[in-house]
């Protein structure tokens, strides 16, 4: 009886690891706001360093390449959002992995049988 309760149990931590697992790489996989923002940031960094480069007027390019860096940082800001906001996800998708993996080997042990001892 026992076993047949942990078979039940041991089928339904797998296929909610799975579960977790899926949802965990549909939030890793999907753009984020601070992905996005991150490239249009650094897109109109690169496009104000490429105008500075072009500018002929020391005070435009002056205040072209000081608009590049603010951009750059500010992607640099985006892209560490971005970053953090990926730690969860990796974690969700590593434990539904974890528990995918005992699960079956719970579910393996379970067809074992006892050796018996036979007193004849």
């Amino acid at each position: 009886m026992i076993r047949i309760i942990l078979r039940v149990l041991a089928v339904l931590f797998l296929l909610g690891g799975l579960l977790g697992s899926a949802v965990a790489a549909y939030l890793l996989l999907s753009p984020s706001e601070e992905e996005t923002l991150y490239e249009q940031k650094q897109k109109e960094s690169v496009a104000k360093y490429e105008q500075a480069q072009a500018a002929t007027n020391p005070i435009e390019k002056a205040q072209l390449l000081k608009e590049s860096e603010e951009a750059g940082d500010s992607a640099r800001v985006w892209e560490e959002g971005a970053r953090a906001r990926r730690i969860w996800p990796q974690l969700g998708i590593g434990v539904g992995v974890v528990v995918c993996f005992f699960s079956i080997v719970i579910f393996g042990l379970t067809f074992i049988g006892r050796k018996r001892t036979s007193t004849a």
